[in-house]
């Protein structure tokens, strides 16, 4: 039994991924950042509902790959993903 809700790994995800891209991208707008943020987050999740690409299941299946791609859709982790974006957003001070 964990103590810590499996929703706190993909609202930290959504975290690393909008200050990564404020990193990668200084110069853009942060209301940019989120938005891209955003979609990179909810096409990885999306992406979860394709299990028919044989190449795409073997990289879920090492460790990096799973951290990255993860598994299974859950609409839980989208509200995480929000969740950390938004968060992330009103917390830049840029």
């Amino acid at each position: 039994m964990s103590l810590i809700p499996l929703f706190i790994g993909d609202f930290l995800y959504a975290i690393l991924i909008y200050f990564g891209l404020r990193f990668l991208f200084l110069n853009h707008k942060k209301e940019v950042i989120a938005i891209i943020g955003l979609l990179l987050c909810f096409s990885i999740e999306l992406s979860q509902l394709i299990q028919g690409i044989e190449w795409l299941n073997s990289i879920r299946k090492t460790q990096l790959g799973h951290y990255i791609l993860g598994e299974g859709f859950l609409w839980s982790d989208i509200i995480a993903y929000i969740f950390g974006i938004v968060i992330s957003y009103f917390n830049d001070k840029k």
